[in-house]
């Protein structure tokens, strides 16, 4: 019978600290980050931007929301009566308003501050528990209902993150933030 023998235990105790230490220096340097500095003097790509200053007309001072839609630079504030104010993009010339307030088919009951989409297919406002999509035909600007199939009255930061799901507030007193609004109207927190 062979008999494998690591360590001797009648070895002097000055070989057993030396081989202890030895062991724990080792183990400790496995363990250890090493911080590396890198320094860059030059970069491949460098861009440069040039900024202009605009005077803007006060109506622009407070927007909720400030997107594009051709040439025109739409001001989104559900606060005032006339919720869209519609500028020249180039000089900042404004040239009319369109959402008014009321209860019409292409009014506005209550607009959420939040757009629920803005990209270049379109621009969705939540209001109240309908979808209201803006879009512009021949420079005049279109209001329409789209359907929704939300259970609740009202969805507090209701973003669109596909075709067909979105996502709101849970509520302060929930255990998750966030929920997912699924096509039929069902509400997964």
């Amino acid at each position: 019978m062979v008999k494998w023998q690591f360590f001797d235990f009648n070895m002097g105790k000055g070989i057993k600290k030396i081989f202890t230490f030895m062991i724990l220096l080792i183990g400790l340097s496995a363990c250890t980050v090493r911080s590396t500095t890198e320094i860059y003097d030059t970069f491949d790509a460098t861009s440069s931007l040039l900024g202009e200053k605009h005077d803007i007309p006060p109506i622009m001072l407070y927007p909720k929301n400030i997107f594009l839609k051709d040439s025109f630079l739409v001001v989104f504030n559900e606060k005032i009566d006339t919720c869209f104010q519609v500028f020249d993009k180039i000089g900042f010339g404004y040239k009319y308003a369109f959402g008014i307030k009321g209860e019409g088919p292409d009014d506005l009951i209550l607009p959420a501050s939040q757009l629920v989409a803005n990209n270049h297919n379109e621009t969705i406002v939540l209001d109240m528990n309908r979808f209201k999509k803006i879009s512009f035909v021949n420079d005049q600007p279109t209001i329409s209902n789209l359907e929704f199939s939300g259970a609740q009255p009202f969805y507090n930061g209701l973003i669109k993150l596909t075709d067909s799901l979105y996502i709101c507030d849970s509520g302060l007193e929930e255990e998750n933030e966030y929920a997912f609004i699924y096509p039929n109207g069902e509400l997964k927190k």
